[in-house]
């Protein structure tokens, strides 16, 4: 079977005319032919827009210089051949009007028949061949755009520009259904007028934009096309001549939009294969949009996920927070005990003296006040370490010594509960964490194996080893155990085993103290592990990264770090004043303790009970040293200092809180010009120590 043949031409003859050999020669030039003699009918076939060539005898043109313009107004780009008697050629041009038609004297030789048809052909091949290289090169200019990372909205008009350039339409729009799939918008134009655009909202099913969005089909619109019709109030309503518009589909065949390309009241129509070359534009817009929603979706799940990212860490830092308060209730009672133990000795001492007036019981009154106050200065110093709620701030601590500050607050219960103690520091690492993080952990820990251990009491070992590159802190009891069933869930938020550990215990725990304890010791890039037998008790082993050196930098600043974090006072020495010493504090028996304090040491004293009066002795007495306390109601002691420091930085501030302040907060106020810091409560030898020259003691 021979194939179809690559070319069509349309023969207008008129009737009885002796066209035979002419149109045996088309065929024999590779021309499949359509023969008429209808001027109507031969236009209509051109309008399908297949039609290569036509042959028209200058009698079928009907007549008129515009004869063959007229014929081809549907597709302008048709081969025209008008064949007519030698002596009718100039007849015959001028029929050809504006279509630069071909004159073919008729009849003719074969020869030059075939010279001329082969000659039409060729024509028609490079000009095929012309315009499908523009549209590879228009084509191969959007694919390099598509992975060059530019924007959509960019993208999208370079698809139009080129679909335009290759068809020459007069107008067009890529059109986009929102979200609901109801209704379309304009996403990009060319041609339209800013009005249109603004407002065009098209339903999907109306129009051709719509019609093409619902139906998902490409529509070919043209005079003589089958559909051309069903939408022709449309088109002359709008000056269109001619219209292709072709839907935008994702990957799994969603309708996104429509590509619509126009051309007004002129010559122009569009053609199949054009409908054809716009269906490879839309999936290029396709791929684009689809491309970009992908990227808001991603966009939106990342931002919900920051959100909740963000959500989690509020909610984990509340879950630590209300773990370390609910930790502190339970120490309450036991620290009120401590307390008040302390309290009696010293009120009952202090009245015993008053009253008898015996120099051997104010003696004792005296070291019995000083013992306790000591006492409970350590009780207070850990509580407050523990139960404040500070910055992400890691310092570098020693294991040992954090382990015997949480000790140290549950020591009496641990003994009304027949709890055996041991401490057995085979060495004593060094790590840094965020020490009101691990002590919270520890504490926990003791907690739990305190209450693993009621009501007959036991044995609690803490154990402290290192093996690089980590740190390790056993807590052993020899309480009821853990069964083993339960061991995979012991780390799971809300999962408590109080209420099955079979102990004598009216606890029952809220499932969250392990559970945070276990997301801090990860937060250290560390690990919380569990071993357990039924009835021969449990160990907890808190795994910590041993702190790596830090060099000379961390040793030049290591007094003032230390003694920052531990200790009640650092700073600078303060020789001895010249002038009088000013004191700042809301409190008065602060005021009275250091102006007797100052006056052992020769110095003489002014008091002022809050910033503003402060202030005004500053600069009244010019002192040479000043006391400040840093929370006072009103000016703040930090407002106050960097006053004095302002009028005359040579002064020596020495700054004071019963609060536990965080790390940053002194060191600003130290680089700023402050001289010391004493945490109260300080002793007697803390103020003789700045002012000889040293560091205040432990």
């Amino acid at each position: 079977m021979n194939p179809e043949p690559a070319y069509h031409a349309v023969l207008l003859a008129p009737s009885g005319e002796a066209v035979r050999p002419l149109h045996e020669g088309l065929e024999e030039s590779g021309f499949r032919v359509t023969v008429t003699d209808s001027f109507d009918e031969a236009r209509s076939r051109i309008a399908s827009g297949e039609v290569d060539l036509v042959t028209a005898f200058l009698a079928s043109l009907a007549g008129g210089a515009d004869a063959g313009e007229r014929l081809l107004s549907a597709d302008p780009e048709v081969y025209l051949l008008i064949a007519a008697p030698e002596e009718r050629g100039g007849e015959a041009l001028e029929a050809g009007g504006a279509m630069s038609a071909r004159f073919l004297p008729w009849p003719c030789s074969a020869w030059t028949l075939k010279t001329i048809l082969d000659g039409a052909r060729s024509r028609i091949d490079m000009e095929r061949r012309g315009d499908r290289m523009k549209e590879l090169v228009e084509l191969w200019e959007i694919a390099k755009a598509l992975s060059s990372g530019k924007g959509s909205e960019t993208l999208l008009e370079m698809i139009l520009d080129s679909a335009m350039r290759v068809t020459g339409a007069d107008t067009g729009s890529v059109m986009l259904v929102k979200p609901g799939g109801d209704e379309m918008t304009i996403a990009s134009s060319r041609g339209l007028s800013s009005e249109v655009v603004q407002n065009a909202k098209v339903k999907v099913g109306e129009g051709i934009a719509g019609w093409v969005a619902l139906e998902g089909e490409p529509l070919l619109l043209r005079e003589g096309h089958r559909d051309f019709e069903r939408f022709r109030d449309f088109t002359q309503r709008n000056y269109i001549r001619s219209s292709v518009c072709v839907p935008i589909k994702s990957t799994d065949a969603e309708i996104m939009g429509t590509l619509s390309l126009n051309h007004e009241k002129g010559p122009r129509n569009f053609t199949p294969h054009e409908l054809q070359l716009m269906t490879i534009y839309a999936a290029e817009a396709g791929s684009v949009i689809q491309g970009a929603r992908g990227a808001e979706e991603k966009a939106r799940a990342h931002d919900k996920l920051r959100t909740s990212h963000e959500r989690l860490k509020s909610i984990q830092a509340q879950l630590v927070q209300s773990g370390k308060m609910a930790a502190v209730g339970m120490l309450a009672s036991g620290v009120a005990h401590e307390f008040n133990n302390l309290l009696t000795g010293i009120l009952g001492m202090a009245q015993l003296a008053q009253t008898s007036g015996k120099e051997r019981h104010v003696e004792k009154a005296l070291r019995v006040a000083i013992s306790n106050s000591e006492k409970a200065k350590a009780v207070v110093k850990n509580l407050l370490k523990f139960s404040s709620q500070f910055k992400k701030v890691r310092e570098k601590v020693d294991l040992g010594e954090l382990a015997d500050e949480v000790l140290s607050l549950v020591s009496r219960e641990l003994e009304k509960a027949d709890v055996e103690l041991v401490r057995n520091y085979r060495d004593r690492p060094k790590v840094r964490v965020n020490r009101g993080e691990i002590q919270q952990v520890l504490l926990n820990l003791v907690l739990n194996a305190r209450q693993a251990m009621e009501p007959e009491g036991g044995r609690l070992e803490i154990a402290l080893t290192h093996k690089p590159p980590v740190a390790r802190i056993a807590v052993k009891d020899t309480g009821v155990g853990i069964p083993q069933e339960n061991l995979p869930r012991i780390f799971e938020p809300f999962f408590s085993t109080k209420s099955l550990l079979g102990g004598g215990g009216s606890s029952q725990g809220s499932g969250l103290g392990l559970s945070v304890g276990y997301g801090i010791v990860k937060g250290h890039g560390g690990n919380l592990l569990v071993e357990s037998e039924p009835d021969r008790g449990t160990t907890f082993t808190v795994e910590l990264p041993l702190t790596p050196p830090r060099g000379e930098e961390y040793t030049d600043r290591k007094t003032r770090t230390r003694v920052l974090t531990l200790p009640p006072g650092v700073g600078r020495a303060a020789p001895p004043p010249e002038g009088p010493v000013l004191v700042v504090d809301d409190e008065a028996w602060v005021r009275e303790f250091l102006k007797e304090t100052l006056a052992e040491a020769g110095l003489e004293t002014v008091l002022a009970g809050d910033g503003p009066e402060g202030l005004a002795l500053f600069r009244e007495k010019r002192p040479g040293l000043v006391f400040v306390d840093l929370v006072m109601p009103g000016m703040k002691g930090q407002d106050l200092c960097r006053t004095m420091i302002e009028e005359r930085p040579e002064t020596k501030i020495v700054l004071m809180s019963g609060k536990l302040e965080p790390l940053d907060v002194i060191e600003k106020e130290l680089e700023r010009g402050v001289h010391a810091y004493l945490r109260k409560p300080f002793e007697v030898q803390d103020v003789f120590n700045i002012l000889e020259g040293g560091h205040p003691g432990p």
